[in-house]
Order: structure tokens, then C-alpha cells, then sequence
């Protein structure tokens, strides 16, 4: 059989276009922001942490055709991740001792560094590749800022302890990335009648 290949079939071949596959891998996801959810009660202190991601091919963003209310529900409502929750039970603090404040400023301070922790990972995890997957030259890990937001609830002993942890030495590498502070703390008027005290 001829291996021979006709002029015919040699232009043919040159004409067709290969696909750039770099422009079809999809983009991943990028971090947008960072929430940490502090409650403070009477018997005890709760910190969750929650990451929101935005993913820059979602067709909202993308579609010329997407309103401006669309665009700011989406990014109004992006999708989040538990990182981690924390309270005064695992660090050892047992019955009455949750509610004090010693307890809500050594749980503070151990959410504090989980948090750090947490913000190192992730932009070294984001910085490896860009949206293309091709991996980067330069690991200049320093120069991203993803902020971090407080929502804070009620008025419990911890809620002081935070606030001395934050402004102390164990917020001192967390303090730069704090983009704003809130309070979420219900306030009542009336409405039914309270449940009944909670004694331990």
C-alpha cells in the first residue's frame, strides 16, 4: 500500500485550525472574601468561620445580557464554605467556666491563629495557578489581600475578650486584613415572652 500523499490532501491539512485548549479550561474558583461569625452568649462563646468564592465564568458575570440587580445578588449571595467552627468546650472549659472570660479570650485568641492559618493556606493554594491552569513563575504570595469580615451577636463576657484579643498582640497578624466590623445582635421590642433562664 502507497504512503504516498496526495497535494490535494497535504492542503487540506494545513489548513486546519488546532484548537487553543488553553482558552477552554475552566477558571477555578477565586476567594472573594472571608466572615467570621462571632456569637456571644451568656454560657458561651462560638466562632464560625466561613469563606465565599466567585467563580468568573458564571453566566451572570459573563452574559451581556445580565442586569445590574442580577450581578449584585450574585455577588451579594456567593457561595460560601465552613472553614472551621471553634467554642470554649474543646479548649477544655467545662459547666459554668464557658460563660467566663477567661474562656472567651483563649477561645479568641485560638480563633484568631486558625484564622491566620487558614488565610496562609488558602493564598498559597490560590497563587500556585492562574485561572488557566498554568502554574506561575513568581510565588509572590505577599501581595494578595483577601479581607475578612466580623459579624458580631449579643453581649456575653466573650464579646470584650474578643475585642482585647483583636486589638492585642494575637490580632496583631490579622488586624491588616479586617475590612469592617458589624453587629448582628437582635434587638426585641415587645414580642413574646423570653424562654426561661438557662442556670448551670
Amino acid at each position: 500500500m502507497s504512503s504516498r500523499i496526495t497535494p490535494g490532501f497535504t492542503n487540506l491539512v494545513k489548513q486546519v485550525k488546532i484548537p487553543n485548549l488553553q482558552n477552554n479550561v475552566k477558571s477555578k474558583p477565586q476567594l472573594h472574601k472571608y466572615t467570621l461569625h462571632c456569637l456571644f452568649t451568656k454560657n458561651n462563646t462560638h466562632f464560625t468561620l466561613c469563606s465565599h468564592w466567585e467563580d468568573p465564568q458564571n453566566p451572570i458575570l459573563t452574559s451581556p445580557d445580565s442586569t445590574y440587580d442580577e450581578k449584585f445578588k450574585y455577588w451579594l449571595h456567593l457561595p460560601s464554605k465552613v472553614e472551621f467552627k471553634l467554642s470554649t468546650g474543646p479548649l477544655g472549659f467545662r459547666k459554668a467556666n464557658r460563660g467566663e472570660y477567661e474562656a472567651g479570650f483563649q477561645t479568641a485568641a485560638k480563633c484568631l491563629e486558625m484564622l491566620h492559618n487558614q488565610i496562609r493556606r488558602d493564598r498559597i493554594k490560590n497563587s500556585t495557578y492562574n485561572n488557566t491552569g498554568n502554574q506561575y513563575h513568581n510565588n509572590n504570595f505577599h501581595n494578595q489581600f483577601v479581607p475578612v469580615d466580623i459579624i458580631m451577636k449579643d453581649f456575653g463576657k466573650g464579646r470584650s475578650a474578643f475585642i482585647t484579643a483583636v486589638n492585642g498582640k494575637e490580632g496583631s497578624q490579622i488586624r491588616q486584613y479586617i475590612r469592617q466590623i458589624s453587629d448582628a445582635t437582635r434587638l426585641k421590642f415587645g414580642g413574646v415572652r423570653s424562654p426561661k433562664i438557662r442556670r448551670l
